[in-house]
């Protein structure tokens, strides 16, 4: 019974530490540049995958270092932590380099977006001719390219904002719409 106990208080504290994570997250302002806005990941997820990969990396050296110590190439029988913490140690990583490289920026003209290896794409406001939401991300559409604006990155509302001021609303109003719906707080 106490595994209960200690399994519930598992689950409530994951789910404060990741309202906490979700209210810092949200506090977090776009960064101006002149005229120019620039949408980015907010900080917090950049601290939090170095936090996880120091975390998995101790983990990994904890359980599997003691076989190694003995000078023999002996892996344990369960290797249940290695299969679960290479790939989050991975995904930390991606998230290290998203955070870093990740942006958009925006002005009354143009849109541009750097992603995971600073690949660069713009357009101009003027061009969009197609807008979605799915997947917690806008898609902004033009003739030959696409954006897309995921509503993690801090500055969001200045987005939504140039997004009803400049397209027009029959090209933008059901991504809007779908967005307003989906959109819990």
């Amino acid at each position: 019974m106490d595994w209960i106990l200690d399994h519930i208080v598992a689950e409530i504290a994951a789910a404060v530490f990741g309202f906490i994570i979700y209210l810092l997250a949200k506090q977090t302002k776009p960064k101006e540049v002149g005229d120019k806005i620039v949408l980015r990941l907010p900080i917090i997820y950049w601290y939090l995958a170095i936090f996880l990969l120091i975390f998995l990396f101790g983990l990994l050296v904890r359980v599997y270092y003691p076989h190694f110590k003995i000078g023999e190439f002996s892996l344990p029988s369960d290797l249940a932590v290695f299969y679960i913490s290479s790939p989050m140690m991975i995904a930390s990583i991606i998230l290290l380099f998203y955070c870093k490289n990740h942006e958009i920026i925006i002005d009354k003209k143009t849109i541009q977006s750097f992603g995971l290896f600073r690949n660069k794409s713009e357009l101009s406001w003027k061009e969009i001719n197609k807008v979605t939401f799915s997947q917690s991300a806008f898609r902004v559409y033009s003739p030959k390219v696409k954006i897309e604006i995921i509503t993690y990155l801090a500055g969001l509302d200045v987005f939504l904002k140039f997004l009803q001021e400049i397209v027009p609303a029959e090209i933008s109003k059901d991504a809007l719409k779908k967005y307003k719906s989906s959109s819990l707080f």
